[in-house]
């Protein structure tokens, strides 16, 4: 299977069913990596509301706005974490595709797919522009 630049096909993370099909872009497979590494406690709660929002992605903590729009965010308890997912039925019913980076691979996935873009401290995120 041949690999998109934009997004890893990856489902390690989650490990149940759910309602909601889970794909990851690049920088997130990076930075949950970092955090797997240095953080296990972080990454543990990471992953429980990875696999709350796939059940429910309107769980937000509300979405964001400017060139982020159609993004939205999830706060990740006492670790301090956020979150930055796009969920594919909300984002084709507001055509965001577009600003979200996904017009070319739109298509590819079914409406019940979520794209986790980002996942960072919230110390860093004036510097990622957040």
């Amino acid at each position: 299977m041949k690999r998109e630049p934009f997004l890893t096909l990856v489902t390690r993370i989650v490990l149940a069913e759910h309602r909601y099909e889970y794909k990851e872009t690049e920088k997130f497979a990076k930075s949950i990596k970092k955090i797997q590494r240095l953080d296990q406690v972080g990454f543990l709660r990471i992953k429980k509301i990875i696999d709350r929002l796939l059940d429910n992605p309107k769980l937000s903590d509300g979405s964001l706005h400017g060139d982020k729009k159609g993004q939205f965010k999830k706060y990740v308890g006492e670790r301090g974490y956020r979150l930055i997912y796009t969920w594919c039925e909300e984002c084709k019913r507001l055509n965001f595709q577009k600003k979200n980076d996904c017009s070319t691979y739109c298509d590819l996935f079914p409406q019940n797919t979520i794209i986790f873009m980002d996942v960072f401290h919230k110390q860093d995120f004036r510097k990622l522009g957040y």
